[in-house]
């Protein structure tokens, strides 16, 4: 069995692609902690304590500190700029290309 670590900055789409996944019938689990993310009315995520001072303030220090480490770390890095379809389409490409069964 293949499993796919997603890892990256907050707001990436992580939790976007899992939720894609699992409506495909994909095994997969965000391990987000329970309850710490709500919806606004149109389905948008929203952080109950992102948006505090002290937490905007630590943005450019992971951008320069952690994000450089999930990088080097990473087998494969995928750009979540494109639509989620995409995205969703090159996590499976790489799960397949393992040859090694679902995620």
């Amino acid at each position: 069995m293949t499993r796919v670590l997603l890892t990256g900055m907050s707001g990436t789409g992580k939790s976007s692609v899992i939720a894609e996944l699992l409506r495909r019938g994909v095994t997969a689990i965000d391990l987000d902690e329970p309850g710490r993310a709500v919806r606004d009315a149109e389905g948008h995520q929203l952080w109950r304590d992102g948006k505090r001072p002290e937490k905007l303030a630590e943005v450019p220090h992971h951008l320069e500190c952690v994000e450089p480490l999930l990088r080097r770390s990473a087998t494969h890095e995928i750009v979540t700029t494109m639509p989620l379809e995409r995205v969703v389409a090159a996590v499976l490409s790489l799960v397949q290309a393992s040859g090694r069964g679902p995620v």
